[in-house]
């Protein structure tokens, strides 16, 4: 768990980072606060993406234990 935390919380500061430096070479202006937004509603996506992905996994698993 704490290695997700982690994990999670690394990856949303370079995204903040990374959205503030690639946006402008877009052509794209936004203030700190909307761009605080849209790293908060694609870590939320990323969260829910590696949780829905576990969980079909583990039930992969175990079918194919089951059946083994």
């Amino acid at each position: 768990m704490l290695e997700a935390v982690i994990g999670t919380g690394v990856g949303f500061v370079v995204n903040v980072y990374a959205q503030h430096l690639v946006f402008p070479l877009l052509g794209i202006q936004v203030p700190w606060s909307v761009n605080i937004s849209i790293a908060v509603i694609f870590t939320g996506i990323s969260i829910a993406r590696s949780f829905i992905l576990r969980r079909v996994f583990n039930k992969l698993h175990v079918l194919l234990a089951l059946r083994g």
